[in-house]
């Protein structure tokens, strides 16, 4: 009895925690460990992000060639989060990622950075302010093959262009 308390304190502890710093990023939570995040891609100064739509999508109509854009941003559109804290978490288990996924769907392929996410974890550590922080702060793009290995200050994007267009209209 005396362990499965432990496990509750780190976990409310490693909530309260996430709430306090970032509450405008916990777009949800309930008692069962059941939490979504809403994490803007922060970049900090503007860089150029290279969006090109997917191949897929010029494949339909062979004469139409590949559409590519350059934006300069200092955000990305949010990732959302969707995760479960375990009742072990997080001595013994790390949380559960039910979901990510990007809105303006700028980010295609999500598991990479779900590996990566759950790499940062460790046992007996609480995990949510770093996972969030990496998000954050970008640092996942690098792992994901983002940025240019030429030059650090250029993302490239594989995307629907208008859907990246529409988010660079919100946030100038």
């Amino acid at each position: 009895m005396h362990g499965t308390h432990l496990f509750e304190v780190l976990d409310l502890t490693d909530c309260h925690l996430q709430q306090s710093i970032y509450p405008e990023y916990v777009s949800s939570q309930n008692l069962e460990g059941d939490f979504k995040l809403e994490i803007p891609v922060e970049l900090g100064s503007p860089r150029s992000v290279i969006i090109s739509e997917p191949i897929a999508s010029t494949t339909s109509t062979p004469e139409r060639k590949p559409t590519c854009q350059t934006l300069s941003l200092s955000t990305l559109p949010p990732l959302l989060i969707h995760l479960i804290l375990p009742p072990a978490y997080p001595i013994h288990k790390p949380p559960q990622i039910v979901s990510i996924r990007a809105t303006h769907v700028w980010l295609i392929e999500t598991a990479p950075l779900q590996e990566a996410l759950l790499e940062l974890w460790q046992a007996g550590e609480p995990t949510l302010y770093n996972w969030v922080e990496y998000v954050r702060t970008g640092d996942f793009l690098e792992k994901m093959n983002l940025v240019s290995s030429n030059h650090a200050d250029i993302i490239m994007c594989v995307t629907f262009i208008t859907s990246l267009r529409a988010f660079a209209e919100l946030y100038p």
